[in-house]
């Protein structure tokens, strides 16, 4: 599902609760704000890195997202470590933004529990109802989410729509 509208955001590092990992038998789960480096790690790294192997971006999507204002964005992910959603299409966006050199320092990594929550309630800041949920974000107000999967199936293609639908 894709949306657009408008909401202010808050810099991540507003954030002063520590990034948390459950470790309960077989019910690992990363909560708060996370780095993409953290799902190089078991137990995520198991689907992260298979999803990111396999995946296969459209180039014609990716030369034209180059020709965007993309990296001049801030993006916002909300995912969760326990949902298959997000087990299929996070990997696949972070691939995505390797292929752009997106600037990681332009990216915030919510990762929610199983009742879709944060320590500090981030989620409830950008009204998070699903996951995953992508958000774009240029000159701090959002001009579009990608909601649980892709409506064209393609992540890239649903962010170049948002980005050219964008004056």
């Amino acid at each position: 599902m894709i949306a657009a509208g408008v909401v202010a955001i808050q810099p991540a590092m507003a954030q002063e609760t520590p990034n948390k990992e459950t470790t309960q038998p077989k019910n690992n789960m990363l909560i708060g704000i996370h780095t993409s480096d953290e799902f190089e790690k078991a137990p995520y790294s198991d689907w992260y890195q298979k999803e990111y192997a396999e995946y296969t971006p459209d180039k014609a999507s990716i030369e034209a997202l180059k020709g965007t204002q993309l990296n001049q964005s801030r993006l916002t992910v909300f995912l969760g470590t326990w949902c298959g959603d997000s087990h299929r299409e996070f990997p696949r966006f972070m691939k995505i933004l390797h292929a752009l050199d997106f600037p990681e320092d332009q990216l915030t990594i919510y990762a929610l529990d199983r009742n879709k929550q944060s320590p500090d309630g981030d989620e409830k800041k950008f009204n998070i109802l699903r996951v995953p949920t992508f958000i774009i974000h240029q000159d701090d107000r959002e001009i579009g989410r990608i909601i649980e999967y892709p409506q064209s199936g393609w992540l890239e293609k649903d962010l170049l729509e948002i980005l050219n639908r964008t004056p």
